[in-house]
């Protein structure tokens, strides 16, 4: 159980390779102690399939949630409502890698197990949060809209305001009304989600508030706020550094999105170098992934 609270402490605060490191310790120690088929064993994989869905390893975390469902399956039978978080991850995974029709389909299935009895558990909002997101990317923008709105109420009467649920339900409003169009809508949304991600999230060390800064400043940028769109992109690039060492997945579309502003500030010089950043760390990790299947090979 130790190894498990270090892990679920460790996701918290946005360090998945250690989250991933103690949930595995976890995971062996429950298999031996309670074999295969235990609903222990179920968390268990259903923690490791969080870890590396933040990790971008989706195949790897589509064949964890899978397990998990199938041991839920075999204690509960096919009906059980704890059978929705299964189902749930095994949607966002799927989202991940982008089956979004199949996406949608298990989401809904994961909401008509939960049933009537569920209406305002916080289970639900996640569910109806991630629906929002898959209509998000079927082009479904109302539908998308009203999923959101419907969560987001289930949130603040669950959690409050000032809760990581609320504000990363407010982060994907802020992006759908972006892909909408609607800018000043959008920001609006990005900004109180920073907000709530400071208050939540004291150390300001957190992934979480460099996504929220990305965010805002792409938004800047559209709305040609140029300055304020700098002093994001900034800040996100600091959090990041601290969080990962410079060169990494998310410092990379940082950089890219730097680079973009400074294009259109017409300062060239700027643009190249931050756009050789981008270009360099997505060869890093291209060949980082090459030694890997060579490795295997």
């Amino acid at each position: 159980k130790i190894y498990n609270n270090l892990g679920g402490s460790y996701f918290h605060l946005g360090d998945y390779k250690r989250a991933d490191e103690f949930y595995k310790k976890a995971f062996e120690l429950r298999k031996v102690e309670y074999g295969e088929d235990h609903q222990e064993v179920a968390t268990s994989y259903n923690n490791l399939g969080l870890v590396q869905d933040k990790l971008k390893n989706f195949n790897k975390a589509l064949e964890y949630h899978t397990a998990s469902l199938r041991i839920r399956t075999a204690i509960h039978g096919e009906k059980h409502p704890s059978l929705a978080i299964s189902l749930n991850n095994i949607g966002l995974t799927l989202q991940n890698l982008g089956n979004h029709t199949e996406a949608l389909k298990t989401y809904n299935k994961a909401r008509d197990l939960l049933g009537s009895n569920y209406k305002k558990h916080p289970m639900i909002a996640t569910i109806l949060n991630n629906i929002a997101i898959t209509h998000k990317h079927l082009k479904n923008y109302d539908e998308a809209l009203k999923e959101h709105e419907n969560g987001l109420e289930i949130q603040r009467q669950t959690f409050g305001e000032n809760h990581p649920e609320v504000a990363t339900t407010l982060n994907n409003i802020g992006e759908l009304f972006y892909e909408m169009g609607a800018f000043h809508k959008s920001l609006n949304k990005h900004l109180r989600a920073l907000d709530i991600r400071y208050l939540v999230y004291p150390d300001s060390n957190h992934p979480d508030i460099a996504a929220s800064h990305n965010n805002c400043g792409t938004v800047f940028k559209m709305t040609g706020d140029y300055n304020k769109a700098l002093e994001n992109y900034k800040q996100a690039i600091q959090i990041l550094t601290k969080l990962h060492g410079a060169n990494n997945t998310e410092s990379a579309i940082v950089y890219s999105n730097l680079s973009s502003l400074y294009e259109k500030m017409g300062i060239e010089d700027k643009a190249k170098e931050f756009a050789d950043k981008h270009h360099a760390i997505q060869k890093k990790i291209k060949n980082e992934e090459a030694s890997k299947m060579s490795i295997l090979a």
